[in-house]
């Protein structure tokens, strides 16, 4: 069983391998292609089986690590779009990735990062309250911050 400090070390870096590209397109042309997502959901299921198999994750923690990808979909829903479903389909890999507790703390990472780039992009007048933002770039910075606080910290 893994812990935040001692981390799901190769999800984590999996997520970051699978983020990269993610973020770049999505900065680049505002949306995450279909086959990526997949790719990495894929990715991730053999992973997460994986990882079933050898007794380092439960069934339950994988179903709970599907978790932030199901509430970014579900935001997609509630707010009319205005949140890219493409987002929560990606997050459901990083999920598979890395598991509940990493993929939590990289969406919250990746929220927080871009509600301070939003509010400082209004504060320049760059920005108005119905701008978007690719969310992606931001969730790629947080899981790199995260793998480095890890190594830092030895875990990694």
């Amino acid at each position: 069983m893994s812990t935040i400090l001692s981390g799901n070390r190769p999800g984590l870096i999996l997520s970051f391998l699978f983020l990269l590209p993610a973020g770049i397109l999505d900065w680049k042309t505002r949306a995450i292609p279909r086959v990526l997502s997949l790719t990495g959901m894929l990715a991730g299921a053999v992973y997460a089986a994986f990882s079933v198999g050898m007794g380092d994750r439960s069934v339950q923690g994988l179903l709970l690590s599907l978790l932030p990808g199901a509430f970014l979909i579900s935001m997609t829903v509630l707010t009319g779009g205005k949140i890219g479903i493409g987002d929560g389909f990606a997050f459901l890999a990083v999920g598979l990735l890395s598991g509940f507790e990493l993929s939590s703390l990289i969406l919250a990472g990746g929220l927080l990062m871009a509600a301070l780039a939003g509010l400082f992009l209004m504060m320049l007048h760059r920005a108005g309250r119905n701008t978007r933002l690719p969310f992606l770039p931001f969730s790629l910075i947080a899981c790199g911050e995260i793998l480095y606080v890890l190594c830092q910290n030895g875990a990694v």
